[in-house]
C-alpha cells in the first residue's frame, strides 16, 4: 500500500469515529420548569408569552452551572421565576448564563464550560401553545 492510500484509509477510519465521538439529547424545557441537562448543568424557561401556534415573543432561557454540585434538588421540576430568583441569590456556586430566544429563531447556541467539561445547547424549536403549556426544545452536545 502506498503512503497516500495509507493516509487515506487512517482518514476514513477515524472520521468517523471524530463523528461519533459528540454525543447530543434533546432536552425539552416547559415554561416556568427547570431541567437538568447534566449533573451540573440545568436550563430554566420562564413564562413564555404566546398567542398563537409559533406566535411568541422573544425570550431568555437561563441556563445555571452549578460548581461542584447539582444548581438545584430536583432534576426536573416547577418553579416560578421570583422563586428562582430568591433561591439563587444565596448559592454561590451556581452561574447563571442566559441564552436569548428570537422570533423566529436564528440559530441560537451557546458554548458551556463547566468542570465536567463542554457542551454546546441550540434551540431547535418553540413549542407556543397558547391557552396551554408553551416549551422550548433545545439540543444540549457533548
Amino acid at each position: 500500500m502506498t503512503p497516500r492510500a495509507l493516509g487515506a484509509a487512517l482518514l476514513l477510519l477515524l472520521v468517523p469515529a471524530a463523528a461519533a465521538a459528540q454525543k447530543c439529547q434533546n432536552v425539552t424545557v416547559q415554561e416556568q420548569w427547570y431541567q437538568s441537562v447534566d449533573e451540573l448543568v440545568y436550563l430554566y424557561a420562564g413564562d413564555i408569552a404566546s398567542s398563537g401556534p409559533g406566535a411568541y415573543r422573544a425570550f431568555k432561557l437561563r441556563v445555571l452551572v452549578g460548581t461542584y454540585r447539582p444548581p438545584l434538588l430536583l432534576p426536573r421540576a416547577f418553579l416560578l421565576e421570583s422563586d428562582l430568583n430568591a433561591l439563587l441569590t444565596s448559592r454561590r456556586d451556581v452561574t447563571q448564563l442566559t441564552l436569548n430566544v428570537g422570533n423566529p429563531l436564528t440559530g441560537e447556541t451557546m458554548p458551556v464550560s463547566y468542570s465536567k467539561g463542554r457542551l454546546t445547547l441550540r434551540v431547535l424549536k418553540v413549542n407556543a401553545a397558547p391557552g396551554g403549556t408553551d416549551s422550548v426544545l433545545v439540543q444540549a452536545c457533548r
